[in-house]
């Protein structure tokens, strides 16, 4: 099998969304995005670029949760920490596992969970160009929740679910249009994400060692041009797990230029190709456009340098 469809993706909103009282809103979860292909005997899971991750989520049994001929899914793989809320160190890396051994004791150690939220087609009919309202009713009937896969839940009472976000340290919401249809791969304000920190995906275009194997990385970003431009560099967040899971692949890449428009004018500087994404905390960008008191949060190995946009700047 393989997968034909795209993730729809969701826009940069505001809080004024909170008082929608017609939206649809959901937690925004903070794990990796997953397509589910059902074909009624087996199934596999897809990330957001098209790789095939199902032997490396075992435990999800996501097929046996279905009642339908076949049918296309939409969700998030996560994994809940001691105190029940969603956290993505848990499952970091999980999705390049190969070894059966590892695989086995990231299970046993941190299973994961399926968080469903919508349903892209069913018993060979496509269900994108229908409400969005419409397809959750579908998904409710499609679904039995476990304790591996559940169907997310949703309200209209925005303003309550982000101050259960931001008391419980989550990532946000997201509000969804009821009326909204599914757009494979398109941002529409269909879907709108308000989220509680400020974080960016940037392309990783060079680093430095004055100190150690990583001391700061140089950041980023697409323009509408599709030129990619430098926004800074950033030189906390490195923990040693996250260093040796890093350096390999930094040292993989090393380039003998910048891959920037606007060369970063960094002393000891080590180019790397655009090949690299990473997810950055940030408190604003600065009028002349880089990115102010950024710390590094996660390497993402889902998501395509290409994603990586000024459109996420709020």
């Amino acid at each position: 099998m393989s997968m034909k469809y795209k993730p729809m993706l969701a826009k940069i909103g505001t809080q004024k969304l909170l008082d929608d009282k017609e939206l649809i809103f959901e937690p925004k979860l903070d794990g990796y995005r997953a397509l589910c292909q059902y074909t009624g005997k087996s199934y596999r899971l897809y990330s957001r670029r098209g790789i095939d991750i199902t032997d490396q989520f075992p435990e999800l049994n996501v097929g046996d949760r279905i009642h339908a001929k076949n049918c296309i899914l939409d969700g998030e793989i996560i994994a809940y920490n001691k105190k029940g809320f969603p956290d993505f160190r848990l499952i970091e890396g999980r999705n390049e596992l190969s070894n059966q051994n590892q695989i086995n004791e990231k299970v046993k150690k941190h299973p994961a969970t399926y968080a469903v939220f919508d349903i892209l087609a069913k018993d060979g009919k496509s269900l994108m160009k229908k409400p969005f309202i419409e397809r959750r009713n579908i998904l409710g009937k499609t679904i039995s929740p476990s304790k591996r896969v559940e169907l997310l839940r949703s309200t209209h009472d925005g303003k309550k679910l982000f101050a259960y976000a931001k008391k419980h340290k989550l990532e946000g919401v997201m509000a969804k249009d009821p009326q909204g249809m599914y757009s494979p791969g398109k941002r529409t304000k269909a879907w709108q994400k308000v989220k509680l920190m400020k974080s960016v995906e940037c392309v990783i275009i060079g680093y430095t060692q004055e100190k150690k194997l990583i001391s700061s990385l140089a950041l980023g970003l697409y323009d509408k041009s599709k030129k990619l431009i430098y926004v800074g560099r950033v030189g906390t967040g490195f923990s040693e797990t996250k260093i040796k899971e890093l350096y390999p692949l930094l040292d993989k890449n090393r380039a003998t230029k910048s891959a920037t428009a606007n060369e970063p004018k960094i002393k000891g500087l080590i180019f790397v190709k655009p090949k690299l994404v990473g997810e950055f905390r940030y408190l604003e960008m600065t009028p002349t456009g880089s990115l102010r008191h950024a710390s590094y949060l996660h390497y993402r190995d889902d998501k395509k340098p290409k994603e990586c946009t000024f459109d996420q700047i709020t």
